[in-house]
C-alpha cells in the first residue's frame, strides 16, 4: 500500500514526513550521531509571536519545497518559507527542494538568492528515487489542484 493514498492534503503531508524520515537517516549517516527531526513544528521566537515550521530538531530548521520548478506564485511560496528561515539562529536553517533545477535557479542572482547567502541558508537536494521522487510530485500537485478547487 502506497503511503500516498487518501486525500490530497494527506498526501502532501505524508510527502513531507517522507523527506523528513530521509533526512533523519541521511543525516545519521553523513554525521554520525542520533538526528530527531519532527515533523510540524511551532517555532517561538519573540513572546506570543511563532513561525510553523515543516520540522524542526537537533540543530535543524527544515522548510520543504516539493514542486519541481519555480514558476508563478511558488516563488512566492519559496520566498515565504526562506523569510521564516531568516527568523531562527544561524547554522540550522535548510531548505529541502525536490530538484536539482530549483536549486541552481535559487542560487542564480536575484534577490532571493542574495537573502539566502546571507542568511546562511543550506539548499539540499535529497537523493530520492525515481518512483520515490515521482511521488512526491504527484502528491503536490494533487495537494495544489485541491486547493484552487476551494
Amino acid at each position: 500500500m502506497s503511503i500516498y493514498s487518501g486525500s490530497s492534503s494527506m498526501e502532501y503531508t505524508n510527502a513531507e514526513v517522507e523527506v523528513i524520515i530521509w533526512l533523519n537517516n541521511y543525516l545519521k549517516s553523513k554525521e554520525d550521531r542520533l538526528i530527531n527531526i519532527q515533523h510540524k513544528y511551532r517555532y517561538n521566537y519573540n513572546n506570543n509571536q511563532h513561525i510553523e515550521l515543516d520540522g524542526f530538531g537537533d540543530g535543524f530548521a527544515v522548510e520543504i519545497y516539493l514542486a519541481s520548478d519555480l514558476k508563478g506564485a511558488k516563488i512566492d511560496k519559496v520566498a515565504s518559507d526562506i523569510l521564516k528561515l531568516t527568523l531562527l539562529p544561524k547554522d540550522i536553517k535548510r531548505l529541502f527542494v525536490c530538484r536539482e533545477e530549483v536549486k541552481n535557479r535559487l542560487q542564480g542572482k536575484s534577490w532571493l538568492s542574495y537573502a539566502i547567502i546571507q542568511n546562511s541558508i543550506e539548499i539540499i537536494v535529497p537523493k530520492f528515487t525515481e518512483e520515490t521522487l515521482g511521488n512526491l510530485i504527484i502528491a503536490n500537485k494533487r495537494n495544489r489542484e485541491s486547493i484552487l478547487r476551494m
